[in-house]
């Protein structure tokens, strides 16, 4: 059963403030995680837990991690990743869109938040709202 849907797609998100702050030399670490790929990542997971004095804050990323459908647990801290994992896409979750291609605007994520109709969500979603108009690091309106 996977936690956030289809467990074949796999997306890295990039939260900037800013949306001119895009840099290649920025997003080189997120390029080469994509280019060791799911399964790359998740192995070198086994060796952060082997280093680890907080095994059951670990344990509960394992769970967490096989309940999406991404590894099969094989007994405490040992774990497979699932076969074929397909490439992570790359997406920037950011104020507004610019010239990236794969952006989540603040705007899209207020309007699914707020379809919750509860208080807190209402808030926040009008609070990113708010955000996507403030120039990052000032108070003022940017719009």
């Amino acid at each position: 059963m996977a936690v956030f849907g289809d467990p074949l797609e796999l997306i890295f998100i990039e939260l900037k403030t800013d949306p001119e702050s895009n840099r290649n030399d920025q997003d080189r670490y997120l390029l080469k995680a994509k280019a060791v790929g799911m399964a790359g990542l998740l192995r070198g997971l086994r060796s952060i837990y082997a280093a680890t004095t907080s095994a059951s804050k670990y344990d509960q990323v394992l769970s967490a991690l096989a309940s999406a459908g991404l590894i099969t647990i094989e007994g405490p801290g040992k774990f497979v990743p699932v076969e074929g994992l397909p490439e992570p896409q790359i997406v920037y979750l950011q104020p507004h869109k610019n010239a990236k291609a794969d952006v989540i605007t603040f705007n899209q994520v207020a309007d699914v938040i707020s379809t919750f109709g509860d208080i807190l969500s209402i808030r926040f979603a009008e609070s990113i709202r708010r955000w996507a108009q403030t120039k990052a690091g000032g108070p003022e309106d940017v719009s």
